[in-house]
């Protein structure tokens, strides 16, 4: 998995990106995105929908 191509961090602390559960490729997913893919479908690779995965830094909000 490349780290190098992850899109930035929102403003709420979270990373949003999509990702082929075969293959790892991952594209940055923003607000705007979102909205294209709900009207027109999800991204394919590998002949599968690509999954919304949306990361935290738990170190900055994590509560126990």
């Amino acid at each position: 998995m490349n780290l190098d191509n992850r899109p930035e961090r929102a403003d709420d602390g979270r990373i949003r990106f999509l990702r082929c559960i075969k293959c790892g490729k991952e594209i940055g997913c923003s607000p705007v995105d979102l909205l294209n893919y709900m009207r027109t479908g999800w991204p394919q690779c590998c002949q599968e929908t690509m999954m919304l995965f949306i990361e935290f830094d738990l170190a900055d909000g994590a509560k126990s």
